[in-house]
């Protein structure tokens, strides 16, 4: 779909998204490429097996989709004793027949080990396992560090007894998530962890919307961001390409649009993810994405800014919609308000 191309509004809405395709796969795949995406690696020892357990943004490369990039939000849980763990909601994890993985953690190497096992059930169809691509017979392993969990080996979901593969990955990453999303889709609230990361002007945030792909965000003089239209899954020539999309007034419009500041992007727009034929994956309300971590969005600097520059903050309140003020955020949306020393003034939106 070519840049700013408009779907109609007779688009049809997609509550599951599509099935996962069968490959036939019979070579190995080398994985001395670390990294799954554009992300920097997890690179320190784990200090304490009790860091280990919480939620994850993993991130694989997909061999059956051209090494793409794919997220899905996974959790690692204490087992029956100190050294097993469970590792929930691996691969496609909002799916009920993906299976829990068990684990174990092997001091000496300071790895987890993941032995083949069930993964992956689909009706009508044999049962899917867990495997290591590259030799069947071995476990896969993955190295712990403080800030993420670095697979060390290929792994596949493969059909029992056959020759035919669900997924393929190059090399896997967990990370340590750094930013949340939420929004609301049909009346109920959602929320995904996000990697986020920031390239110049760019803010690039893996499992954007739970999609489980990478979306790049604009940041714009101003305070103001924004989403091109861009590809967030394949889905073959039934479904086609779905593409971010904002959505207002029944139609699709793009780029995505909002507002920020410098640990927090809000957009009033309504968006979803649509598809060349038509295909969509129903209207999203808007979203709020924040950092968790201290870091901080870096913005260009405006020319109203750049005025502002020489002067020194005197005061910074905070008015909710209530119109009551504080020198802290209230819960909920906020207009922050910062006074300089020269008498200009600066308002941005905040939710907290």
């Amino acid at each position: 779909m070519a840049a700013g191309a408009v779907l109609g509004a007779s688009a049809i809405e997609l509550m599951d998204r599509p099935a996962v395709q069968v490959h036939e796969f019979n070579g190995t795949i080398s994985n001395e490429t670390v990294a799954a995406s554009s992300f920097k690696a997890p690179s320190h020892r784990i200090s304490s097996l009790s860091e280990l357990p919480g939620e994850y943004v993993a991130a694989y490369a997909s061999y059956f989709d051209n090494n793409a990039t794919v997220y899905f939000n996974p959790t690692i849980e204490q087992g029956a004793s100190e050294t097993e763990f469970i590792i929930k909601g691996f691969w496609l994890g909002q799916n009920e027949a993906i299976k829990d993985l068990t684990a174990t953690y092997n001091a000496e190497t300071n790895k987890l080990v993941i032995p083949r096992q069930p993964l992956y059930e689909y009706t009508g169809d044999v049962p899917a396992e867990f495997v290591n691509v590259n030799d069947t017979t071995s476990d896969v392993t993955a190295t712990i560090y403080s800030d993420g969990i670095v697979f060390d080996t290929p792994w596949g979901a493969k059909l029992q007894n056959k020759t035919n593969y669900y997924a393929v990955a190059t090399s896997t990453i967990f990370y340590v998530p750094n930013a949340t999303m939420t929004w609301i889709a049909k009346g109920a609230a959602n929320s995904c962890s996000l990697i986020v990361n920031q390239s110049d002007y760019v803010v690039t945030a893996g499992n954007f919307g739970a999609f489980g792909c990478d979306v790049n965000i604009n940041l714009k003089e101003g305070y103001i961001f924004e989403i091109p239209q861009q590809l967030t899954e394949s889905a073959g020539t039934t479904y086609g390409d779905f593409y971010t999309a904002g959505y207002v007034n029944g139609e699709y419009v793009n780029p995505i649009t909002g507002t920020g500041d410098e640990t927090t992007l809000v957009s009033d727009m309504s968006w979803t993810a649509a598809s060349t034929t038509g295909y969509w994956y129903g209207e999203r309300e808007p979203f709020t994405i924040t950092l968790t971590d201290g870091s901080e969005f870096v913005w260009p600097s405006a020319t109203a800014i750049s005025d502002m520059s020489t002067s020194e903050v005197a005061s910074v309140k905070y008015i909710n919609a209530q119109g009551m003020t504080s020198a802290t955020a209230f819960d909920g949306l906020n207009i922050k308000v910062t006074t300089f020393t020269d008498g200009t003034t600066k308002a941005i939106k905040v939710i907290k």
